[in-house]
Parts: structure tokens; C-alpha cells; sequence
């Protein structure tokens, strides 16, 4: 069995193709996860009587993330289990079997760590979601029953991404606090 043939059967994960890559390399991305939140803006938030919006952010430890690719135009492969466990294709409600249940973010580099906006809130309310500036669309087909290809609909500029599940999306609490749900997973990658 070649494991860097996406025909070929491999374990439930998100696989980035690099067809760049010397022998067009497949790498299964490890899942990292939010380790904190932070708040941004709040002083400016404060000053302006909470007029302002101040930011919650979800923080990822290091700057880069060791799954590295060269071609922009690259393409991913999710496989889904068929079981209820993992990315399950269940359909009892207990997985995820869609790639369309998850987000392509691009995050900021912050020294030494990778951030997103997880929401944005100020004296009136707050909203909790990614920020659009962050969102990357893609597009994905269906190969067979649990196999899908994910194309990004434009060429990825150099940077630093991830893919989070739908279920896994931090949430904002009382006066913006970011609490980052138990499956905060990022199926995260760079690209060079």
C-alpha cells in the first residue's frame, strides 16, 4: 500500500498533498488545540465607554506549526471513519462527517505563538464566531463513502493555517472571556 497515494486507504485524519513535494507527499496533520484565550482591546473599550469593540482571542503555543508545504495550490484529503469514534461518519449525530463542518482559518503570528479572533464584544453585546479576515473558503468533493478532497478556492499565501471543526469553536463568555470548548482541536499546517 503507498501511504502518499490518496486512493489508497489510510486512517480517519485530515491529510495535506503536497504534488510539489519530490515524491507528492502525503502528511497526516496532528491536531494541536487552543491552550488559552486572551483579550484584546479592552483598554481602548474602556476609554470609548464601551463603544469600541475589544477582542477574544484563542492562542496556539508556538509560531509555526511543523507540517510545512511549498505549493499554494495545495490539496487536502479528509478521511472519515465509518465507526462512532474519531471523525466518525455516523450518522447518529455523535461525529463529524463532512469536511463542510469545518473552518479554514489563517492565523496571526504573535512571537511565539499563533492567534485567531474567536469574537468581539463591547458595552451593547458580543458576537462569537471567527472573523472573516481569518476565513479561507474551500470547496471539497466526495471520492467515495468517508473520503473527501478539499481544495482552497485560491492559492494559499505564505502563512500559517488550520482546520477546526464546527463543535470545536471556542466560545465567548460573560464580558468577552473566551472559554474554549473541551474539542478545540486545529488540524493545523504552514505553508512556506
Amino acid at each position: 500500500m503507498n501511504s502518499d497515494d490518496p486512493n489508497a486507504p489510510h486512517e480517519a485524519g485530515i491529510y495535506i498533498y503536497d504534488a510539489k513535494a519530490e515524491d507528492r507527499k502525503m502528511t497526516e496533520l496532528d491536531p494541536s488545540v487552543y491552550s488559552q484565550g486572551k483579550t484584546g482591546g479592552a483598554l481602548a473599550s474602556a476609554y470609548t465607554y464601551g463603544i469600541v469593540k475589544a477582542k477574544a482571542k484563542a492562542i496556539i503555543r508556538s509560531a509555526r506549526s511543523n507540517a510545512r508545504v511549498t505549493d499554494p495550490n495545495v490539496s487536502f484529503y479528509f478521511y472519515f471513519e465509518q465507526t462512532s469514534a474519531g471523525l466518525s461518519h455516523s450518522s447518529s449525530g455523535g461525529g463529524t462527517t463532512t469536511p463542510n463542518e469545518f473552518t479554514l482559518l489563517r492565523f496571526d503570528v504573535k512571537g511565539d505563538t499563533r492567534e485567531t479572533t474567536i469574537g468581539k464584544y463591547n458595552a451593547y453585546g458580543s458576537q462569537s464566531g471567527n472573523d472573516d479576515k481569518a476565513i479561507v473558503s474551500f470547496s471539497f468533493e466526495k471520492l467515495r463513502p468517508g473520503v473527501y478532497k478539499v481544495t482552497p478556492k485560491a492559492p494559499l499565501p505564505a502563512g500559517e493555517y488550520g482546520f477546526v471543526s464546527a463543535s470545536g469553536t471556542p466560545v465567548i463568555g460573560i464580558y468577552g472571556a473566551a472559554m474554549a470548548s473541551s474539542a478545540s482541536h486545529v488540524f493545523d499546517f504552514g505553508v512556506n
